[in-house]
């Protein structure tokens, strides 16, 4: 998990070393995602394993009661303190991905760094991969906003550790008032006060079923408006021409 967070994630790319703890020591939370074991009580059914998350004071010779399936973490530079504003990353084992645990975790890690830290932004830099739209649809979905790319402007080392390429990075983030507005839609759930509040609601949710839909069966294969302008033309086109021949 931690090679494949280097290989997709800028700030564990651009760690000091190479090693998982000297990464968790620079950073402002790193922690396992845990999958609890299903514990019986009597006769009863076994309860649905849930995630949850082992902090940095974790170590190797520990027993963790349950199964690692990610990682998180909240990270944060010296030129970032002063604007408080944090970076975040995660990964989840591929076999359980898909089961809102990746979701659960950064809700989680979010409201730390919100509530408890008052930060005042959250930052997702994701970079040029095979995942990428995966990423991306995953942290709109919780809430962050596409800022832009900033283009070949993270150098990623080959295998051998001598050839590379530069990468394009793609900024997302979220800002502590548009958390405050997730938290507040959230915790109503009832007749929104306004339309305009209700159209937003309304927004939100179609934006977050979509994005676990596709998280599930794939990204649907969207076409740009002129791609059925033209089509329209030219079958008008194709029409008239018919008709003219018979005339």
């Amino acid at each position: 998990l931690w090679h494949e967070l280097r290989a997709d994630t800028v700030e564990p790319l651009q760690a000091s070393t190479l090693a998982l703890a000297s990464f968790a020591d620079e950073c402002l939370f790193c922690a396992l995602i845990m999958e609890r074991s299903k514990v019986l009580y009597g006769d009863e059914e076994p309860l649905d394993p849930s995630p949850y998350l082992q902090g940095e004071e974790y170590t190797s010779s520990q027993s963790p009661h349950g199964n690692i399936i990610g990682l998180v973490y909240v990270h944060s530079g010296p030129a970032n303190i002063p604007a408080r504003e944090v970076n975040v990353g995660i990964v989840i084992h591929p076999d359980k991905r898909r089961k809102g645990y990746a979701r659960e975790a950064m809700v989680l890690a979010l409201g730390w760094v919100f509530d408890e830290l008052k930060f005042h932004r959250v930052q997702a830099a994701i970079m040029d991969m095979a995942d990428k739209d995966r990423a991306i649809l995953f942290f709109t979905s919780i809430g962050f906003s596409h800022e832009g790319i900033r283009r070949r402007s993270i150098y990623q080392s080959g295998m051998d550790g001598e050839s590379g390429e530069w990468k394009d990075v793609t900024c997302l983030a979220m800002l502590d008032t548009e958390w405050v507005v997730r938290k507040s839609r959230i915790a109503r759930k009832g007749t929104p006060s306004t339309l305009w509040e209700e159209l937003l609601n309304r927004h939100a949710k179609e934006r977050e079923e979509l994005a676990i839909w596709e998280e599930r069966y794939g990204r649907l294969e969207r076409t740009v408006s002129m791609e059925t302008v033209r089509e329209a033309a030219r079958s008008n086109a194709a029409e008239k021409r018919k008709m003219t021949v018979e005339e």
